[in-house]
């Protein structure tokens, strides 16, 4: 990453008065990027280290046929995309039974 781009980045995200949902374009040469401010819920430390939190970040995107962006972006593996498909279906499964006997407890509750 060009450490412009990179500098930038950070300036955006270190400006509180820039909002979430903020978009920039940044001119590369041949290409332009956008900076998006966007909120996460995780960021690494100095060491690398998963951290859990509220934190503001720059989504940077490149054009999808430019060279950096094809380079950059790898299609998780098989194995990966089969393992966070069943962790969602799971997740969606369980909340909906939870609404479903929420609903059918507050049917019951108003019956009598």
């Amino acid at each position: 990453m060009p450490d412009a781009l990179a500098q930038r980045a950070q300036a955006i995200v270190a400006d509180q008065s820039v909002t979430l949902g903020t978009t920039e374009s940044y001119p590369l040469p041949g290409v332009t990027t956008l900076l998006r401010v966007e909120p996460r819920v995780w960021n690494r430390d100095p060491q690398g280290n998963l951290v859990q939190g509220c934190f503001r970040t720059v989504g940077i995107y490149l054009p999808a046929d430019t060279p950096l962006a094809t380079e950059a972006v790898t299609a998780p593996s098989h194995d990966e995309l089969n393992t966070t498909v069943e962790v969602l279906t799971a997740v969606s499964l369980v909340g909906g039974m939870i609404a479903a006997v929420a609903a059918w407890a507050n049917r019951r509750k108003k019956r009598r």
